[in-house]
């Protein structure tokens, strides 16, 4: 459990790094002049992809976890913190797709307004699933 506990803590620093650069990309689109000044797209979008893999390479441990977790709590526990950090690393991923898509735009790619609302919507919806796999992890947490 000890090592669960462990994990669940790398997870919750990782969320903390997601939480900074999605700030970072709402701030730099918070408002109309937004459009008039360069956004560095190429850089958020490696710093999502890398926060990413950090944590696809903690959701694969956890994965690990879970198959050895014993039953009760600490099965219920790791199911949760598995699916916690399934969701939040998806997040991430359309969060560096949508990145991508704008940074090709700033480059002289295409991208319709409906492809980026779409994308919006991908990630909104991403969002509302990972904080509700939160919500329910952090249920589960308060009763270990």
């Amino acid at each position: 459990m000890n090592e669960m506990k462990a994990s669940a803590v790398n997870v919750n620093n990782l969320c903390s790094k997601y939480i900074e650069l999605h700030n970072a990309f709402l701030k730099s689109t918070e408002s109309i002049w937004s459009i008039f000044r360069k956004i560095n797209y190429a850089s958020m979008s490696g710093d999502a992809y890398f926060l990413f893999e950090q944590l696809r390479d903690e959701r694969n441990h956890i994965e690990k976890l879970m198959a050895r977790a014993e039953g009760g709590k600490e099965k219920e526990f790791a199911e949760s913190l598995y699916e916690y950090s399934k969701s939040l690393t998806e997040t991430v991923h359309v969060l560096f797709m949508h990145l991508h898509a704008l940074k090709e735009k700033a480059e002289g790619g295409k991208l319709s307004m409906s492809e980026h609302m779409e994308n919006n919507k991908r990630y909104q919806q991403s969002i509302e699933v990972y904080t509700a796999n939160g919500e329910e992890l952090n249920k589960i947490y308060s009763t270990l």
